[in-house]
C-alpha cells in the first residue's frame, strides 16, 4: 500500500473513529425506554477493524494533507444593518402611499433610505393576477409609476434596497388602490 493510500486510510479512520464517538455521546445523552440512565462511555467500543491514531502521531511525510481553510470570509459586523436578522430580511420602511391608501393612476412612491444602498428596485404588481405591471431600478429614494394603472385595482409596490454589487441588502411591500376616474 502506498504512503498516500495509508495517510487517506488514516485520515479516514481518525473521522470514522470521531464520529463513531459522538455518536456514542449522544446515545448517552438519550434516555431509553428500558432504562434512564445514561450510558457511559466505555459502553462504546471502537470497531475492530478501524486503526486509531493518537494526535499527532501522523507525520507529514504520511499525510501530505493541509487543514482546511473557509473559503471566502464573515463580513464585517459594521457591514450588517442592524435591523437584520438571520433568515430574516430586514425590512425598508415604505413612506408614501401609506398601506392600503387610494392614489391616483400614475402615483408617485417613497421611501426611507438604506444605510450601504447604492440603487432601489421598485416593482409594481397587481394583487388580483400577480403580474408586474411596472418596473425600474433607481439611486433616489422616490420614483413615479409611469404607466397609467387601472382604476379601482389594488396594486402591491415592492422596494428592494440593493448595494454596489447589486445584491439584495433590505425589502419592503405595502399594498394601495387606484382611485375610480
Amino acid at each position: 500500500m502506498s504512503e498516500v493510500h495509508k495517510a487517506v486510510f488514516s485520515i479516514f479512520a481518525l473521522i470514522l473513529s470521531a464520529v463513531f464517538v459522538v455518536a456514542c455521546q449522544a446515545q448517552s445523552a438519550m434516555p431509553t425506554a428500558s432504562t434512564t440512565a445514561p450510558l457511559v462511555e466505555e459502553d462504546c467500543e471502537t470497531p475492530p477493524d478501524v486503526e486509531v491514531c493518537a494526535p499527532g502521531e501522523l507525520d507529514s511525510a504520511a499525510a501530505p494533507f493541509a487543514p482546511l481553510e473557509m473559503a471566502g470570509s464573515m463580513p464585517p459586523a459594521g457591514d450588517v444593518p442592524a435591523s437584520a436578522s438571520v433568515g430574516e430580511m430586514a425590512a425598508l420602511s415604505l413612506l408614501e402611499p401609506p398601506a392600503g391608501d387610494t392614489v391616483g393612476r400614475t402615483p408617485s412612491l417613497r421611501w426611507a433610505a438604506w444605510d450601504g444602498a447604492t440603487g432601489y428596485r421598485v416593482r409594481v404588481t397587481d394583487a388580483a393576477t400577480e403580474s408586474v405591471v411596472f418596473e425600474v431600478t433607481v439611486s433616489e429614494t422616490q420614483a413615479i409609476v409611469a404607466d397609467s394603472l387601472l382604476p379601482t385595482r389594488t396594486y402591491t409596490w415592492q422596494v428592494e434596497a440593493l448595494d454596489d454589487k447589486g445584491g439584495l441588502l433590505a425589502t419592503g411591500s405595502e399594498q394601495f388602490v387606484v382611485a375610480a376616474d
